[in-house]
């Protein structure tokens, strides 16, 4: 995901240029490789699927991760301001406000409001037979994936709607209702397929420099596509399929992903901190997608670092504030029903 913002938001936004053969080599090859960014979406999301469907609704984890989006929201507003307020637009400032309605985090907003629904997404999910959650899957399909990505139209859902449907689609993955998918043979089919049609579409668009094109076009290489789609199944199938056992480093650094993304893709931080890095990435060098990936490594473990100094210093304090909401919530669903919540 931070080589998609640094192909996408740090190198192909500033230029494209395609003068020599080595700057058509890399450039096809960041494509490829910023492309690939867009599994993340999908791919979390399934997981989410997967585990939820069988786990309970724990209202704290919505609070918490509320709390540390606010936090990272307000952390960087007050820098923008210190640093100088004429950078601060009034977009800018009723997102950082009100990070759970603005765009300056579209994922984590919808991904809040999902978790929300997950209760009663569940309880409708689980009520369905294999025939009729095979048919829920193929007209969700089609509203989702299918005729927006072909035909550029459908129902404007918004993302939170696709959403629910990749969540679906998790869920259904552990409860064995879309075991079918998952024949080695199709999979390898469709992996290749996949990987194909993207070669051939970045070929198309960023080997002319026609970026700009390319940009109005990428319907087709978007987390809705069918083509994206079916290589985050692969991805989610073959990890599944994986013993993986306990490692306390992969938990730590998986603990601080989160923040990861909070603090490299803020709106302040993101123009200021690609517009500077990409002046280190030579194009027309043999070694330009060694410099990318060390540059977005550097990234991943400067943002971890600086999470895990942060949460020294909130994270007991947010925990409490969650705890004391769901009890409260609990309190009160209690008074209007006369019953506790886990009955």
């Amino acid at each position: 995901i931070i080589i998609y913002h640094c192909c996408f938001h740090g190198i192909f936004h500033n230029s494209v240029q395609n003068i020599t053969t080595i700057e058509h080599i890399n450039n096809f090859i960041m494509g490829f490789m910023g492309y690939f960014g867009k599994w993340g979406v999908d791919i979390f999301l399934l997981i989410t699927g997967f585990f939820m469907i069988n786990s309970e609704f724990k209202l704290k984890h919505a609070v918490k991760t509320y709390l540390y989006l606010l936090f990272y929201s307000l952390i960087f507003l007050i820098l923008a301001f210190i640093i100088g307020s004429h950078h601060v637009s009034s977009h800018n400032l009723n997102c950082s406000l009100f990070p759970l309605f603005g765009s300056n985090y579209w994922f984590m907003s919808n991904y809040i409001f999902l978790y929300l629904l997950i209760p009663f997404l569940n309880i409708f999910l689980k009520s369905l037979n294999k025939k009729n959650a095979l048919n829920y899957i193929m007209l969700t399909s089609a509203i989702f994936c299918i005729i927006p990505t072909f035909t550029g139209g459908g129902i404007s859902c918004g993302n939170l709607g696709f959403f629910i449907y990749i969540y679906s689609l998790g869920a259904f993955i552990r409860l064995g209702i879309l075991n079918f998918l998952f024949n080695k043979k199709l999979l390898k089919i469709l992996l290749v397929f996949s990987i194909l049609f993207i070669s051939l579409y970045i070929m198309t668009y960023i080997i002319p420099n026609d970026y700009i094109n390319m940009r109005k076009t990428c319907k087709y290489t978007n987390m809705n596509s069918p083509i994206i789609i079916i290589l985050a199944l692969y991805c989610f199938n073959y990890f599944k399929s994986l013993n993986i056992k306990h490692n306390k480093w992969i938990n730590s650094i998986a603990s601080s992903v989160f923040g990861v993304y909070l603090i490299h893709d803020n709106n302040f931080v993101r123009p200021y901190m690609w517009k500077r890095l990409v002046h280190f990435i030579n194009i027309n060098s043999v070694y330009c997608i060694f410099n990318i990936i060390g540059i977005c490594l550097i990234v991943f473990f400067v943002c971890i670092l600086t999470d895990k100094i942060i949460k020294v210093f909130i994270e007991k304090h947010f925990e409490k504030i969650s705890i004391y909401i769901d009890m409260k919530t609990a309190n009160i669903y209690q008074k209007l029903t006369g019953k506790t919540e886990n009955n």
